[in-house]
């Protein structure tokens, strides 16, 4: 049983990681897209 737990802690390691990087990359694009949209409002306006 003691590999498994190992196994499991592992992946769930790799998994965080993977997650972080996708996060990080979504937060990126989308802080870009709220910059631009806020910037064609104050063009707008």
């Amino acid at each position: 049983m003691d590999w498994l737990a190992c196994l499991l802690i592992y992946l769930s390691l790799i998994v965080t990681q993977i997650g972080q990087v996708i996060i990080d990359k979504i937060s990126d694009k989308a802080e870009r897209f709220f910059y631009a949209l806020h910037a064609g409002h104050i063009e707008t306006y």
